[in-house]
C-alpha cells in the first residue's frame, strides 16, 4: 500500500491534522521495511510528528506532542525500526514537546537490545531519577550477556547502584534478590549495592540473599 502510494506520487512531507506524516506513523510499524521505504524516498528522518497536539488532551500532550520517528519506535519496543532510522542519522538524544529523550521512551518498553542500541548510537545519560531506576531494573533483568554489559555501563556513566526503582520501591539488588539471579546479585554487591537497602515497606534483599547463599 505504501508503496503503491509513492508511486502515484504522493508527498511523504504531507500530514495529518493533528500534524503527524508519515514516516512518524510508521515509527511504530512491526515492519521495519516500511521505514525503510519512506527513508529511501527521502522522507526526513527527523520528522517531528503531533505538531498540533498542544490543542488537544492532556495526556496527548504527554505522549505524543511534538515527537520524532525514534521516539515512536522506542516507546513501542520496534529495535530494527529503530535500527534503521539511527543509521539514517536520526537524533539520538531528541526530547519531545514535553521534554521527554528517546532513552525515558525504550525504557518503558522494557527492551534490553533496544536499550542497547541506543547506548551504542551514543544516546546521552543525562536523565531523571525515575528513568535512571527504571535503565537499571531493564538492565538487571536482560537475558543472555546484555545484563553485564548494560549495568556496568550505567554504573560507569554514573547511576546510582541503589537508586530506588520510581524512587520508593526496591532497588535493583532487591529485584534481582527476589527474581533469584545470583550471578548478578553478586555482581552489584561487587559495585557497591548496599544488601540492607529497604523499600518503603522495610523490605530488604538480605533475607533472600540469605537464603542463596550469596
Amino acid at each position: 500500500m505504501v508503496e503503491r502510494l509513492i508511486d502515484r506520487g504522493v508527498e511523504l512531507s504531507t500530514e495529518t491534522e493533528l500534524g503527524d506524516s508519515a514516516i512518524y506513523i510508521a515509527g511504530r510499524c512491526q515492519d521495519p521495511e516500511v521505514i525503510k521505504l519512506l527513508l529511501d524516498n527521502g522522507a526526513n528522518v527527523n520528522d517531528r510528528g503531533g505538531k498540533h497536539y498542544e490543542d488537544r488532551w492532556d495526556w496527548l500532550q504527554r505522549t505524543e506532542y511534538n515527537a520524532t520517528p525514534l521516539h515512536r519506535a522506542a516507546e513501542n519496543g520496534r529495535t530494527e525500526t529503530a535500527r534503521l532510522l539511527i543509521e539514517a542519522s536520526a537524533d539520538v538524544n531528541s526530547v519531545d514537546g514535553s521534554g521527554v529523550s528517546v532513552l525515558e521512551r525504550a525504557v518503558n518498553s522494557e527492551k534490553a537490545e533496544l536499550i542497547r542500541l541506543l547506548i551504542d548510537a551514543g544516546v546521552g545519560l543525562i536523565i531523571h531519577d525515575n528513568t535512571a531506576s527504571g535503565l537499571l531494573m531493564v538492565a538487571v533483568r536482560s537475558p543472555g550477556p546484555d545484563a553485564i554489559y548494560l549495568v556496568n555501563h550505567l554504573l560507569e556513566k554514573g547511576i546510582d547502584v541503589n537508586v530506588r526503582y520510581k524512587g520508593y520501591y526496591g532497588t535493583a539488588l532487591y529485584y534481582v534478590a527476589w527474581d533469584g539471579d545470583i550471578d548478578m546479585a553478586r555482581h552489584l554487591l561487587e559495585n557497591g549495592a548496599r544488601i540492607e537497602e529497604a523499600d518503603d515497606h522495610g523490605k530488604t534483599a538480605l533475607s533472600r540473599l540469605g537464603s542463596m547463599g550469596v
